[in-house]
């Protein structure tokens, strides 16, 4: 009777290696795949920051820049007529603490707006276009009708008035509203600097990105706080906005 062949198996020591070396690579696929989300996340969170406050800063400037197109000298000194309306709840306003938006508001009768254009002609009145932080949405508001979402992620908005003191068209200082009212100077506005901080929306930070400490973001001459690991990320941007219409205005007075 004939024996069988003998045939080598594996042993148990050597299945063991091959399962700890399997083992070993599965877990830096894993770490892999890992560090590739949170890298993933990371590029997200900065281009939708990035795009939002972008958007933003663009919405801004191309109605901000109508400011008094159109509008009489003669109208320049009545609070319902003058290119900049007064402090009120549906024309510019200042938030009630520093951590608070700011409200901008223009008129003008002719224009782009957030809808239709503007075509108002003398006699009509100039139109009132208005912009404003609601739920972290930057809003425009024509003539006190529906607010319009405009950009997402806007945090924070702070708005100052360049002040022309010697009649020669540019701003010799920056005010806020509030300011500008107590001194009688909204005649005298040439330009407008606007300030966001925008943050990057639905999008989190991983974990490990995030600021430890609280820090402060200096937007135009205020701080705001970030709390300690917090899940978003902030950026500022920030524009001045020349009104050349209003300067004109200014010429003719």
């Amino acid at each position: 009777m004939s024996k069988l062949p003998y045939s080598k198996g594996f042993t148990l020591i050597s299945l063991m290696i091959a399962t700890l070396i399997g083992l070993f690579i599965i877990a830096a696929a894993g770490e892999v795949y890992v560090k590739s989300k949170s890298s993933f996340n990371a590029r997200a969170a900065i281009s939708s920051m990035t795009e939002n406050g972008r958007f933003a800063i663009q919405d801004l400037r191309r109605t901000l820049v109508m400011a008094g197109m159109d509008i009489r000298a003669s109208e320049a000194s009545s609070p319902t007529l003058r290119s900049i309306p007064p402090i009120s709840a549906s024309g510019t306003a200042v938030g009630a603490t520093g951590q608070d938006s700011d409200v901008v508001a223009v008129r003008y009768r002719r224009g782009p707006s957030c809808g239709a254009p503007i075509n108002n002609p003398y006699p009509l009145a100039p139109a009132t276009v208005r912009f404003l932080v609601v739920n972290e949405q930057l809003m425009c508001q024509v003539n006190g009708g529906t607010q319009q979402p405009l950009v997402s992620g806007v945090k924070l908005m702070k708005v100052l008035y360049g002040v022309d003191d010697t009649a020669d068209g540019y701003a010799n200082r920056y005010l806020n509203a509030t300011q500008v009212n107590a001194l009688g100077k909204w005649i005298n506005i040439v330009s407008l600097r606007v300030g966001l901080i925008v943050d990057s929306a639905e999008y989190s930070q991983p974990v490990e990105m995030r600021a430890p400490a609280a820090y402060n973001l200096s937007l135009l001459g205020m701080n705001y706080t970030v709390p300690a690991n917090d899940e978003k990320t902030y950026k500022v941007f920030s524009t001045t906005v020349q009104l050349r219409n209003l300067n004109a205005i200014m010429q003719k007075q």
